[in-house]
């Protein structure tokens, strides 16, 4: 009886049980990673920590700016209640920041742009927004792994996965998507009863790394039109294209039939290195979905402070264009080049990546079995060596080998990571061993 009384007393709601049932492994993981993250000094035998998405790499640049932020005097208004979808000032830096940077093919109007706490909270209220429960939203894989909870955990929408291919040429972000493509999954969707209602598209694309062309976006956006779909777009990669050689396009700057179908999103952690501001800026120039993400915006507020700091940051152009961006650019190319060379130097196959902050790894042929269940013996294989990388499948990559590997840490941190990443590979039968045990790059 006591024990019948016990489980009654700790019973939730089924939502809350279909939510904890969908977990992740790699929040699992995470918790182990973030109890015991190496650290040069402190921790030498910890686990090196490729699975995290941060931008290191102009930590000393942001951290310098914001050191000025700090002498700026603070009215005492932060410390009130604002405005929840941002106050008119941090509304136009939005805007501004729109203009400046995603070349919009049309004024940008501040009055539809929408502050939110992170690109999670963004998608979360535009699914909800755009898709009833139980309808399908359409996007491109491999994604990043929290696009479908952001989705599905409350809005209870669903992800139909449409997998990228690629050309055999080996130039960067060759990926193929094309109407053609969704044109299949649709009708396939149709014919099993599905509802798709939107369209989901991050570009760059996290992890490969691919830019969608314009003329892709042309392509997307007329299909869309077609069948009455929405279009996000995820654009928190933005300013994060190191390869000089490939153009970032927003979709704000392709034109489209209907603009009251396209919602855009763009946040600080991953182009300006702050992942622990929980800033996002949201555009959508359709009238009903603004009315529900401005209803909403109690759930996503930013704080004042973040604002503040947000405001005096991406009004400062003058630092933007001079010293962060391009600074920015230069390591990443650097410290992406420098690692891929060693990766390959060592058998290791890499994706060839434009943008983002990862390295799409290869190791297919590593396999001792084309499975998901090898790969994730490989991945674990680099867990008990202190690495953590994270694998395609917990990106919903479509074939098994792929692995995910954040190159923007500390870099004598993705050196240690590198070597024993290697040290794993090497002890592989099917490893090729092409340029002895060197791993110093």
């Amino acid at each position: 009886m006591a024990n019948a009384q016990s489980e009654e007393q700790f019973n939730i709601s089924q939502r809350a049980q279909c939510t904890l049932s969908s977990t992740t492994p790699f929040f699992k993981y995470v918790q182990q990673v973030l109890g015991d993250s190496y650290d040069p000094v402190d921790n030498t035998n910890g686990i090196v920590n490729f699975g995290i998405a941060e931008n290191k790499i102009c930590e000393d640049l942001i951290m310098s700016k914001i050191k000025t932020l700090q002498g700026k005097d603070e009215s005492s208004k932060l410390l009130y209640y604002d405005v929840n979808s941002g106050n008119a000032e941090l509304k136009e830096t939005g805007k501004k920041f729109l203009e400046n940077y995603f070349d919009p093919l049309e004024d940008i109007d501040a009055g539809n742009v929408v502050i939110v706490s992170g690109v999670t909270a963004s998608l979360e209220t535009l699914a909800y927004a755009v898709a009833d429960r139980g309808e399908y939203i359409i996007v491109p894989s491999p994604f990043y792994f929290r696009i479908e909870k952001d989705v599905k955990e409350r809005a209870e929408v669903n992800v139909l996965s449409v997998p990228l291919q690629y050309k055999d040429d080996g130039l960067p972000s060759e990926c193929i998507f094309s109407s053609e493509m969704l044109e299949e999954a649709f009708q396939n969707a149709k014919k099993e009863g599905k509802i798709v209602k939107a369209i989901l598209l991050s570009s760059p694309n996290n992890p490969s790394g691919d830019v969608f062309s314009r003329e892709q976006l042309l392509d997307i956006l007329q299909f869309a039109y077609r069948n009455k779909l929405h279009v996000i777009s995820n654009e928190i990669y933005a300013l994060s294209v190191f390869n000089h050689e490939v153009k970032f396009t927003s979709i704000l700057s392709v034109p489209h039939p209907d603009p009251n179908m396209v919602h855009v999103t763009w946040g600080c952690s991953k182009d300006l290195g702050l992942a622990g501001y929980k800033f996002a800026i949201q555009y959508t120039r359709n009238p009903k979905v603004l009315a529900y993400c401005l209803s909403s915006a109690v759930f996503t507020t930013v704080s004042s402070i973040v604002g503040f700091r947000l405001k005096e940051i991406l009004n400062d152009t003058d630092w933007l264009n001079n010293v962060f961006l391009p600074t920015k650019h230069c390591r990443m190319l650097e410290r992406y080049n420098k690692i891929c060379t060693l990766l390959k130097d060592h058998g290791v196959k890499v994706h060839n990546s434009a943008a983002t902050m990862f390295i799409w790894i290869d190791l297919t042929e590593l396999l001792p079995e084309q499975t998901f269940e090898a790969e994730d013996a490989l991945f674990l294989k680099f867990l008990a060596e202190k690495v953590f990388i994270q694998p395609g499948y917990q990106v919903c990559n479509k074939t098994p080998g792929m692995f995910r590997m954040v190159f923007t840490l500390d870099e004598d941190i993705n050196e240690e990571g590198v070597k024993r990443m290697l040290n794993v590979l090497k002890s592989s039968p099917r490893y090729p061993h092409p340029c002895g045990n060197s791993t110093s790059y």
